[in-house]
Parts: C-alpha cells; sequence; structure tokens
C-alpha cells in the first residue's frame, strides 16, 4: 500500500518529523537527497541538478553534494537569488558552495541552452519546485523547463516534477516530464491524477522518517488486494458466497446486465438472480445457465420486493432505463438498508428523483463515471475534473455512501472521507462495457463478505490489472475478455 497526501498535508507530516520526532529539518534534506543520489548512480554520465530557492532546491544541493563525493561529474544551476534562499535551503547551499562545487547562475533561456550546449548531460535532477507550488509557472522558469523536455537526458524529479499541482495533478502552465520521480513519506494526490500521472513516469516513495500515516489517503498493490479477498474455505457451500441479485437490463440494452452478471460470476459470488426482460434472460440461459433469471415485462416494485428480500446484496441499473417503476424499484431497494450497488440508469434515476438521495447509506456504492456525476450533482465536467478528489471525498462525506468516480484514475470515497486511488488499467477498459463489469465485480466481492468500500477498492484494482495483463492488443481486448481473466489475479488469492 502507498499511502497519499496533498500539499498541506505533506507540509504536516514534516512538520510532525521535526517537531515531535525532534529530526532536523537539514537531516531531513540528507535523508531525502540520500534517496534521490541513489536513483541518479544507477545512471552513467554527468549530472545536472536544477535548484530552485525553497526546500527542494536544498535538497537539490545536497544531492549535488552527495554525488560529487561519489566522484560523479555534477553541477548545479540556481534559478533565482541566491540572497532569498532561507531556512535548512541555506545551509545546504552554503554548504555545496563552500565544498567548491560548481552553482551556476543563469539570467536567461539563452545562458541556460549555452550551458547545455556546451555540456550534453546524460542527467537532469529536477529540484526546481516541491509540493507547495501554487501558481502558474512563468518567466526564465516556464523557459528552462521547456529546454528541459527537449534534452534527450534521464529527468529525475525530487518530490514532484516542477510546475505540476501536488493537489490536482493539473500542470501549472509549464511542467518537467520526468522518467522517475522519488517522492518521500507519501504519494501525492499530484502523482495519481493526469497529466501529473504521466509527468511523474515511474514513482518511488522514500522513507525518510517515522509517521503513523492512519487515516491516510491510499493506492493499493496486488499483495494488499490478494490479503483483502474473502477466504475459501474447504467446508463451504454456495450460501457461503452470498445471494446477488442484479436488477437491471432491458430489451434495448441486454447487455450490459449481461456482463455484469457473468463478471460476478466468474469472481465467485455463491448464488446470483437476475430480475430483467426476456430477451436478457433468454440469453443468459445460454451464455450462463448456473446464473436464475426471473423474467418481466416491466419493471415493477411489488415483483422486485421478493426478490429484494432474498438476496444479500444488490446491484441495481446496468442498461435498464429509465422507466416507470424504475424509481420505485430503487427506492425499495434503499429502505431495505442491504448493500447496495447503484449504477448507470441507477444513477441518472437517482439524479432525477433527490428524494431518493436522502436515504442513501454506509451500505451503498456510486459508480458513475464524470458525466453521470455530473448529471447527479448538477456540477460542471470542467469544475469535477479540476478538483477531482475533492468533489468525490465531498459527495461520500456529504451523503454517506461510497463513491467509485470513474476516470483514467478512479477514485474510491468512502464516507469517513478516505480515497483510494485505482491506478491500474489501460486503453482497453476505454470501451463500452467495462463499467457493467466492474459492477458485477464488486457487487460480486461484498456478496462474498467484503465491506462496500474494500469491495470498490479492490474491484476497481482487480479490473484494471486483469485489463493490464492481456497478453493481446488493447485495442481488440473486450469487458468481458477482461472478466474471463480475473483469475489471473485471484490464482494467488
Amino acid at each position: 500500500m502507498k499511502y497519499v497526501t496533498g500539499a498541506s498535508e505533506s507540509r504536516e507530516l514534516d512538520k510532525f518529523l521535526i517537531e515531535k520526532s525532534h529530526i532536523p529539518g537539514v537531516v531531513l534534506m540528507e535523508n531525502a537527497a540520500m534517496a534521490v543520489t541513489q536513483q541518479v548512480m544507477q545512471h552513467e554520465g554527468s549530472v545536472l541538478v536544477l535548484c530552485g530557492m525553497g526546500n527542494n532546491g536544498g535538497d537539490g544541493f545536497c544531492v549535488l553534494r552527495q554525488l560529487a563525493v561519489q566522484g560523479r561529474d555534477v553541477c548545479a544551476v540556481l534559478l533565482g537569488d541566491s540572497e532569498k534562499i532561507q531556512g535548512d535551503a541555506l545551509v545546504e547551499y552554503n554548504a555545496a558552495k563552500g565544498s567548491g562545487l560548481s552553482v551556476l547562475q543563469v539570467e536567461c533561456k539563452d545562458d541556460f541552452e549555452r550551458l547545455i550546449s556546451e555540456k550534453r548531460f546524460s542527467v537532469v535532477v529536477d529540484a526546481i519546485f516541491g509540493t507547495g507550488l501554487c501558481r502558474d509557472v512563468e518567466g526564465l522558469y516556464a523557459e528552462v523547463i521547456e529546454c528541459v523536455n527537449s534534452m534527450s537526458a534521464v529527468k529525475i524529479a525530487i518530490d514532484i516534477p516542477s510546475g505540476i499541482s501536488a493537489d490536482t495533478g493539473r500542470i501549472l502552465n509549464a511542467a518537467v516530464k520526468a522518467h522517475k520521480t522519488i517522492t518521500f513519506q507519501t504519494a501525492k494526490r499530484g502523482h495519481m491524477l493526469f497529466p501529473g500521472r504521466e509527468y511523474t513516469g515511474d514513482l518511488s516513495v522514500a522513507p525518510i522518517g517515522i509517521t503513523d500515516n492512519t487515516g491516510c489517503d491510499f493506492t493499493l498493490e496486488k499483495s494488499d488486494v490478494l490479503g483483502m479477498l474473502p477466504e475459501r474455505r474447504a467446508d463451504s457451500h454456495k450460501s457461503t458466497y452470498g445471494k446477488l441479485l442484479i436488477i437491471g437490463g432491458s430489451d434495448e440494452y441486454a447487455g450490459a446486465c449481461i456482463m455484469a452478471s457473468l463478471a460476478a460470476l466468474r469472481s465467485g459470488a455463491g448464488l446470483i438472480k437476475v430480475m430483467s426482460t426476456k430477451r436478457v434472460t433468454d440469453e443468459l440461459l445460454h451464455v450462463a445457465p448456473e446464473i436464475m433469471s426471473f423474467t418481466v415485462e416491466k419493471m415493477r416494485v411489488e415483483i422486485a420486493r421478493p426478490l429484494i428480500d432474498w438476496c444479500d446484496v444488490m446491484a441495481v441499473g446496468m442498461g435498464m432505463g429509465q422507466a416507470y417503476g424504475v424509481a420505485e424499484i430503487l427506492d425499495a431497494a434503499l429502505s431495505s438498508g442491504k448493500t447496495l450497488l447503484i449504477d448507470a440508469d441507477g444513477i441518472n434515476v437517482l439524479a432525477k428523483h433527490p428524494k431518493l438521495m436522502v436515504k442513501l447509506h454506509d451500505r451503498c456504492i456510486l459508480t458513475p463515471h464524470v458525466g453521470e456525476f455530473s448529471r447527479l450533482t448538477g456540477k460542471s465536467l470542467d469544475a469535477i475534473l479540476a478538483n477531482f478528489t475533492d468533489e468525490a471525498r465531498f459527495f461520500s462525506q456529504h451523503y454517506g455512501v461510497n463513491l467509485i468516480l470513474k476516470n483514467s484514475t478512479s477514485v474510491i470515497a468512502n464516507p469517513q472521507g478516505i480515497c483510494c486511488y485505482n491506478i491500474t488499467g489501460n486503453s482497453s477498459l476505454a470501451k463500452g462495457g467495462s463499467g457493467d463489469t466492474l459492477s458485477g465485480l464488486i457487487a460480486s466481492l461484498c456478496a462474498q463478505g467484503m465491506s462496500a468500500f474494500d469491495a470498490a477498492c479492490a474491484g476497481a484494482y482487480i479490473q484494471g490489472k486483469t485489463a493490464e495483463s492481456m497478453p493481446f492488443s488493447e485495442r481488440t481486448v473486450t469487458p468481458t475478455d477482461i472478466s474471463r481473466e480475473y483469475s489471473q489475479i485471484f490464482q494467488n488469492d
């Protein structure tokens, strides 16, 4: 598991290490620089360290000194006025200068271009701006970053690529496009969210002190997910792994419900019953006779109620349409208090019936993509994308639900305000039906005994990791291909 913080939380962690753990700031810089130096030493050739005037620059001056001790050909460029360097960064600057190391200052873009043309650097270390940057990068800084991005050298960023917002992943006018980023204590939200995720390159998280990260946001790794999965016992039977009810599908959108049902079956639910139209249930009998079906002409709440009483977990909405009766079924499902996943048309019905929103509870999982979330909240796409994590977190806390806000990086938020970032997956998931299979998978994990939040986090990881492991082109992979291969993740559980 990697913990994830934003800019303010990162400052608080540093403050804790300095004030509560009594680790001097310069020692933290030395620890941070050591992790960066180890990465740089994996690459041959001359090294250029670009330093700003803040603590990120202080890390850079320390890297300069450590590399020189290792016998590397290295020099630094200071972007800014040396007279304005303060605190721990000034200590490291003076130590570098006092050691006789080369710290150059450039006055304009031409000076920098002359430097990199006269000496071909193999590695560039980016120590210009850190996680506290909250303004657009302009002037000489932007010009130098443009030059750096055009260089063939390996770019290694300290903490976060300069010009990327640590809170949103947004490019602040100009940003270093790194091959590697070494950050400290925790990953940052800007590393998780695009476009910052792309600019980060390979991310390493280096510890520089001991802190308690309980309550932080996080991203999962495979070992975490395998440890979360319910045990498959030798003395089990079909009811051990839950009774799942899926209400969805229509003659027009038959495939959505079928794909969700197949994903639930292939991920281990014990008993699955589907309430849908005849076209859906007839097809299910052919492709998955293990799934029980209940055929209806129209979605009516009086038909749904006995099925709701039967099940442990429900998934509602995939390909369902928004005809009369759907809102009443959703009302009955919410009123049951049982674990309930709401997807697709279920979310669209919620958006049209605000009175249902007050019935949401902490065993609910909503799975909107950005467009559905816009309809649900009344906020513009731009506003949601600009504050992706905050929007997900606020909604989950306000309504007391678990939310998967789906995008290239999905954010899964719980009622306590903790977020999980899912960074697995690839372009093969950018196809209709991926959301349906994800919903079936998550509902199945819930039926097997996982909590709503854990199932949402693990399901998103499994879906994405399976997509990454497919042995053929992302262009040709389908959602049903992916659900057939869940065993690639499950085989080690």
